[in-house]
């Protein structure tokens, strides 16, 4: 039953902090977090927790902060990834990225959609909700994490290094008020070509490896056609997205070049035979070579620090028990944050279901990134599959 004296209570405290709210987001998106680089931010966040009067604050073996209140024995965690894209060409900005601009009532910066922007309503909503006496029986965390450098793999390591085994997860992105029960997988590849270097007057000496990689850009750009399709998830897609060449001045025959690869896949579609169809591109030749990216930064424990750069799809039909059930759940327990949801940008609720959907993908996956279905409504769920259970999303907010 929702206290509506309560609601109006958190209402009030969300009023009376709105300046400090609004402040503490542009400073934050003012400090650049660019490639994983999310220490100073992270710093400026845990100081504000210190000052609201967090339990403990702490930063994990991965690098990302964690702010606790409470010691209760179900677990909640907000999930909010700190860490931005660039800002590509700065002379192509009209103004500074990171001071951000405001206009009609919305902040415009880096990050401040994706997804800084839900850290301000996420630590200052668990104070509120403390102060309010809605946390009792509860452990609460705020997770200051890295995920664009590789996506779901900070969560990941924050249970298996920290121990901390959440049973209801938030998580701050931006979902467009769409209804998310699916997604396609994803894994990147890189191919890697080898040639000889040469003078460029003398260019018949050398053998560019750019040139070798011409013909199998081609090939994939037309290769679509080809990939896997899904009623609901849709066409597999392939992109080249980046490529660096090794030469040893820029008037000489580059003697190897790399493409990077973006695949996302659907079911039906599995990465490694995704590798051999790119390696079927190339040809039996041991100049060319094709691979799945993995990251070896010795961020964690060395027995967790290598992670191959692939996800797979997942789908949990809406009909399904499991479904209803976690929606029942979940709406019950978190229905009087989303009727006061106004301090913010859409934030998420999940919930781990009982039972895995049969129209679920591996066990394997850890996180994906959710395509929406054409259904909108005020409300946004996700389902995905971390270590073998579904997770469901759900989202509202108030514009």
């Amino acid at each position: 039953m929702v206290d509506h004296r309560k609601i109006g209570a958190l209402r009030g405290q969300v009023d009376d902090k709105r300046y400090d709210i609004i402040r503490f987001l542009r400073e934050i998106c003012a400090i650049p977090s660019m490639d994983s680089q999310i220490r100073a931010c992270g710093e400026r966040i845990a100081a504000e927790m210190n000052r609201l009067g967090y339990d403990e604050v702490f930063w994990d073996q991965m690098g990302n902060v964690v702010g606790r209140i409470g010691r209760g024995k179900t677990i909640l965690l907000y999930d909010s990834h700190i860490d931005t894209v660039g800002i590509g060409d700065p002379d192509e900005w009209s103004w500074d990225p990171f001071e951000g601009k405001i206009e009609n009532g919305i902040l415009y910066a880096r990050g401040a959609c994706d997804e800084k922007g839900s850290t301000p309503g996420m630590v200052y909503g668990l104070a509120m909700a403390r102060d309010l006496g809605w946390l009792d029986g509860y452990t609460a965390y705020y997770f200051g994490n890295m995920e664009e450098w590789n996506d779901g793999q900070a969560p990941h390591a924050f249970v298996q290094t920290e121990g901390i085994k959440p049973d209801f997860v938030v998580i701050g992105e931006p979902t467009r008020m769409q209804i998310y029960r699916g997604h396609k997988g994803r894994v990147e590849f890189k191919i890697v070509a080898k040639g000889k270097s040469a003078h460029a007057a003398s260019n018949y000496l050398g053998d560019n490896a750019i040139y070798k990689l011409l013909p199998i850009i081609e090939r994939i750009s037309h290769i679509e056609p080809e990939l896997g399709d899904h009623d609901f998830l849709g066409q597999g897609r392939i992109t080249v997205t980046d490529m660096e060449v090794k030469t040893p001045s820029i008037n000489a025959v580059p003697d190897e070049a790399t493409i990077y690869i973006d695949r996302r896949i659907t079911f039906g579609e599995e990465p490694e035979i995704e590798l051999q169809r790119l390696r079927g591109l190339i040809g039996h030749r041991d100049d060319i070579s094709a691979e799945i990216l993995v990251y070896d930064d010795p961020v964690i424990p060395a027995s967790s620090s290598r992670w191959t750069r692939s996800t797979r799809p997942g789908l949990s039909k809406k009909t399904s028990p499991s479904c209803r059930r976690a929606w029942r759940r979940l709406k019950r327990f978190m229905v009087r944050w989303i009727r006061a949801s106004g301090i913010s940008r859409p934030m998420a609720y999940t919930g781990r279901a009982r039972r895995a959907s049969p129209a679920s993908a591996s066990r394997r996956a850890t996180r994906f990134t959710p395509i929406p279905c054409s259904t909108r409504c005020p409300w946004t769920m996700w389902c995905a599959r971390p270590n073998g259970t579904l997770s469901f999303r759900l989202s509202c907010a108030r514009r």
